[in-house]
């Protein structure tokens, strides 16, 4: 007989690969007490800052093939792969970027913020050395490429596969999973796009797929909390937002749990259906000193 299955979901891991290991064997350990199987999602950020990404997206691919993990994409991994899929050496088998990521191409032609006042090459640039800088140097260290020479930036496909196929949005019958915090009337536009039986071939497929890029954008920047539940049937997990600890808002419905590992404090996980948070402290040292 199948053992049931219980929900872990863990805060912005952000390559701190060993700090994540000794919060998943506990993890482990309590879910073998109470003889369930343990389920773990992240609410994305897998990536940057810390220096074991490589370790991290290999543990979490994986976890993905053997049915134990899954993530969902946050803004580190949109901005790095936005930022290979312009520099990198590109697999072809990996196709184009997917729906709802916009590429930097993409954000020059909106001409917001820095593509007001930069030409392209110059606005290109500066988001490659943006995101180098926000921990994209520590990344690509991790998988054996040279920082400062992009001919270099090979990653494995498999895993430039898995990071590309991350949901903005994972969902369960309890539970709902974004990087950032949703909304409700975000959360029914994304869905209304996702369950679209036309594609490209309606005319309105352009306005309606910029507006879902935008929404996809918001799911995994923005960090206002929602004025009310965002789905009144599941609690709401996301991360981005560093906390101290864990935030609880609207009866607990909506819980933050990012609580800051790559800057010297704590990881955490917390299990839905055993009510139990987790926490490993830092040792990977603090990224930005």
């Amino acid at each position: 007989m199948a053992k049931e299955r219980w929900h872990y979901f863990v805060g912005d891991i952000h390559g701190c690969y060993e700090e994540y290991r000794r919060l998943e064997d506990k993890i482990v350990r309590h879910a073998d007490q109470h003889n369930v199987e343990p389920f773990i999602v992240s609410v994305g950020d897998l990536v940057d800052r810390g220096p074991d990404s490589a370790k991290v997206v290999q543990h979490f691919y994986k976890g993905s093939l053997d049915g134990t993990h899954a993530a969902v994409m946050g803004n580190h991994e949109a901005f790095m792969l936005t930022t290979l899929w312009e520099f990198a050496p590109w697999d072809e088998s990996l196709g184009e970027l997917p729906y709802g990521m916009q590429s930097l191409r993409t954000k020059f032609d909106k001409g917001e913020g820095y593509a007001r006042s930069l030409p392209w090459e110059d606005y290109r640039m500066f988001c490659r050395y943006i995101w180098t800088g926000q921990g994209g140097y520590e990344a690509l260290d991790s998988f054996d490429c040279d920082p400062d020479e992009p001919s270099s930036w090979e990653i494995d496909p498999d895993l430039l596969k898995f990071m590309l196929e991350l949901p903005f949005v994972w969902k369960s019958e309890d539970y709902l999973v974004s990087h950032a915090t949703a909304t409700q009337e975000q959360l029914q536009e994304f869905y209304t796009f996702e369950g679209r039986s036309d594609k490209e071939d309606d005319e309105t497929w352009e306005e309606r797929l910029r507006a879902y890029e935008e929404l996809c954008n918001q799911l995994i920047w923005q960090r206002s909390i929602p004025e009310e539940a965002p789905d009144p049937n599941r609690i709401h997990l996301s991360g981005h937002t560093p906390v101290e600890r864990v935030k609880r808002s609207l009866g607990g419905k909506v819980r933050q749990i990012d609580t800051g590992c790559i800057y010297g404090r704590r990881l955490t996980a917390w299990c839905g259906e055993g009510n139990k948070y987790f926490r490993a402290s830092n040792i990977s040292g603090t990224w930005g000193d």
